[in-house]
């Protein structure tokens, strides 16, 4: 929720036309509360939150990153070749020239094919075209779904076949 409370609201979101708070706008309503308790717990995860994060899915993934210790990815990151814009990637390891890449189930679903017209093979053989450029201009891609990304130990397994390995473990989250 907090993810999504910092990100720019897009048309067609209700919130369109008003401007996302800053971090440091949510702490200040939380420091009005007072010293209440989960304070500084609220506090930890206002830091944490970003704005940039693209879905439920994608925050998920990044609350356990967190919990497995690896080094928090960038997100969001453009990539581009020759032809032009290649993707917004989900997570960037540059110092391992690895994209990260969460795919929720719409991804491919009917409200993407319907809304771009497109049939069930020509969004999958887009998407190939997409990693096919992505892998040309990076070192390596590593993509998870909702089962991998609910399973802590399962993410870390798919992460570390790409040489993405905890730093340190997180006791909390």
């Amino acid at each position: 929720m907090l993810d999504d409370g910092l990100r720019t609201p897009e048309h067609g979101d209700f919130r369109f036309g008003t401007r996302a708070p800053t971090k440091a706008e949510v702490i200040r309503e939380l420091e009005d509360l007072g010293r209440v308790p989960g304070f500084v717990r609220g506090a930890r995860a206002v830091e944490f939150a970003d704005g940039a994060s693209g879905s439920v899915g994608e925050s998920l993934s990044r609350v356990q990153m967190r919990a497995i210790g690896v080094d928090p990815p960038q997100l969001q990151v453009a990539f581009f070749d020759a032809d032009g814009h290649i993707a917004d990637t989900d997570f960037y390891w540059p110092e391992l020239g690895v994209a990260g890449e969460f795919d929720g189930d719409s991804k491919y679903g009917d409200a993407r094919r319907f809304g771009r017209h497109l049939t069930a093979q020509e969004v999958l053989v887009a998407e190939k075209r997409r990693e096919d450029r992505l892998r040309r201009v990076v070192r390596g891609v590593v993509r998870w779904d909702w089962a991998i990304a609910l399973d802590r130990r399962a993410l870390e397994s798919r992460l570390a076949e790409h040489g993405i390995v905890a730093r340190t473990r997180r006791r909390t989250v």
